[in-house]
């Protein structure tokens, strides 16, 4: 489709000028506003609060996922009796927010790390992630061949 302009004979040069720098200085207000409606839908998306779902033993346990500058400061939570948990949103890095879960196995010499996730999201979070979130299902196994099943996405609202 070709787009014509017609001008009137009677139109001077400065007519026309004029006329084409008012339609380049609404399609700048217009992208301009677009542009800014896009970041505030992001920056709201991005602040969304996550969460965990771990799975042992046939009972589910929902763990929220703080946002730290100081990941040491946050405490974990036992699930069952044979795993620690520790997810953390760390606001606090270079390349933007990274979401870290630790998991430990609990034993009588103290608990030892089975597992680690890290998940740059430096951009805007998905609207959904499916049915296993951000993470996907993730599964962690330890020694005695106990079970953990997990997976992290945004908050339930």
């Amino acid at each position: 489709m070709t787009i014509r302009k017609t001008i009137p004979a009677a139109a001077t040069k400065s007519d026309v000028e004029l006329r084409d720098a008012n339609l380049t200085g609404r399609r700048f207000v217009a992208a301009l506003a677009l542009s800014a409606a896009l970041s505030l839908s992001c920056s709201v998306d991005a602040h969304r609060a996550i969460a965990c779902t771990f799975v042992y033993g046939g009972e589910s346990t929902v763990v929220p996922v703080p946002e730290t500058g100081d990941p040491y400061q946050v405490e974990g939570q036992d699930i069952g009796s044979r795993f620690h948990v520790k997810p953390v949103l760390h606001a606090g890095t270079p390349d933007g927010r990274l979401l870290e879960v630790y998991t430990f196995g609990r034993y009588d010499q103290g608990n030892v790390i089975l597992h680690e996730l890290n998940l740059g999201l430096d951009g805007p979070l998905p609207v959904s992630g499916g049915r296993y979130g951000l993470t996907g299902r993730q599964f962690v196994y330890e020694k005695d061949a106990r079970e953990l099943e997990y997976w992290c996405g945004l908050a339930a609202n």
